[in-house]
């Protein structure tokens, strides 16, 4: 459980500031209320989902699916990493190098 809570923690600090660099300015206060809101539901989805399943099956087949949520998520993870380095891996760059590509903003 300690290993899924650090997991989730580099997760979430890695994925939140994306936003911010794929995203357009006037943009980003919509982008962040729609992740926060599937965040959410996911949340609220895997609480019930954890409670059917722990009613039914216990706590082992509770980890198994916990473990396979994680083993969903890393696929997911090394799938976007792949497709961001097909199209020149800009998730990838420093942010010097990010701010050579990206053009000023006039105000």
């Amino acid at each position: 459980m300690s290993l899924m809570g650090c997991s989730f923690s580099i997760l979430v600090c890695a994925l939140w500031p994306i936003v911010a660099f794929i995203m357009p300015q006037h943009q980003l206060g919509t982008s962040y209320g729609c992740m926060q809101a599937i965040f959410n539901l996911g949340l609220a989805v895997t609480s019930q989902i954890s409670g059917i399943i722990v009613d039914a099956y216990g706590y082992f087949i509770l980890e198994v699916f916990f473990m396979t949520c994680l083993c969903v998520a890393l696929i997911g993870s090394v799938l976007l990493y792949l497709v961001d380095a097909s199209r020149g891996g800009f998730l990838n760059l420093s942010s010097n190098q990010r701010l050579k590509l990206k053009p000023k903003d006039t105000g």
